[in-house]
């Protein structure tokens, strides 16, 4: 197997974004701002390319982003966040009082709201959405920074304590999953072709929307299902003005310092059928739903704009 060991670094939180520099083992300089994410893997020859866009979603505990990093809760990386106190919105009913944040990276093809894409029926083995149980055990299987399965903390969750969301393109590859393979996601130079910066008249108007589920996911994972809250944002915004990403807390709260950086999520805006809108801590989430798709109808204007 020739493989290469390379590292790429991101402007942008959980290496997201397009834009990032790829290197191979030596010294090399670097002047192309602030580094905030690093990846490190080793390059296979075998990559599948899937159609669709890359989209990475991060949940975390805490508002504004909040422990940016993620950790196991074991050991010398526990630490109280606070998720038993009496007076949280679950009145401390959590299984523990650490919890870490949990990224997903998703390939999807954007499509209207009856999942046709831009030419019709979505091909074999194209995702047009994508739904996570946020739980510790099967079928959720969620990992604080790499841990998971009986014994661990992220196990003992049966629902996941959001406090903010971040959501944000990737364009990079992960690991196929057998070690001897990786997959990428083709965007516009996959088949079929998702030109989702660039086509401005088809998807202009398109959104990465999340929908999430207090207690349990809905029956045959109706998109419609009763009991949904709701956020999004344009595309075309993560293509453009938002390349460092989107982020949306679960109340209302100002922006906070990290190191040089001021980190300051949308507030007011995670919204259900009804047009009300979730304002405590945390938010119980048990499923969450991803999909890409035109913006409006939208709840109450749930969507940043």
């Amino acid at each position: 197997m020739n493989a290469n060991v390379k590292v790429q670094l991101f402007n942008e939180d959980y290496c997201t974004s397009g834009y990032y520099r790829e290197f191979t083992p030596g010294t090399w300089s670097w002047s192309s701002g602030p580094v905030k994410s690093a990846r490190v893997f080793v390059e296979q020859d075998d990559i599948w390319v899937h159609p669709g866009i890359g989209v990475k979603v991060v949940v975390f505990p805490q508002v504004n982003m909040a422990p940016l990093d993620e950790f196991t809760c074991e050991g010398d990386q526990w630490r109280d966040l606070g998720l038993q106190d009496a007076s949280n919105a679950q009145g401390g009913d959590w299984p523990n009082a650490c919890a870490s944040a949990v990224d997903r990276i998703y390939c999807m093809s954007p499509t209207d709201i009856n999942f046709q894409t831009k030419y019709g029926d979505p091909q074999a083995g194209e995702a047009t959405s994508a739904v996570n149980e946020l739980i510790g055990p099967p079928p959720g299987y969620i990992d604080f920074a790499g841990s998971s399965g009986p014994g661990t903390v992220a196990y003992d969750f049966g629902a996941y304590p959001v406090g903010s969301v971040f959501v944000n393109l990737y364009k990079s590859s992960w690991g196929g999953g057998d070690g001897t393979s990786g997959s990428k996601c083709g965007w516009g130079d996959g088949t079929p072709s998702y030109d989702v910066c660039t086509d401005h008249d088809h998807y202009d108007d398109y959104c990465v929307k999340m929908r999430f589920w207090e207690d349990a996911c809905p029956d045959d994972y109706d998109w419609d299902g009763d009991g949904w809250w709701e956020v999004g944002v344009k595309v075309y915004d993560l293509c453009n003005d938002a390349v460092y990403g989107w982020c949306f807390n679960t109340y209302t709260s100002g922006p906070r310092k990290h190191g040089k950086d001021t980190i300051a999520c949308e507030n007011m805006k995670i919204k259900n059928k009804q047009g009300d809108t979730y304002t405590s801590w945390p938010f119980k989430v048990t499923c969450m739903y991803t999909r890409v798709v035109p913006c409006f109808p939208w709840t109450s204007q749930a969507v940043h704009v």
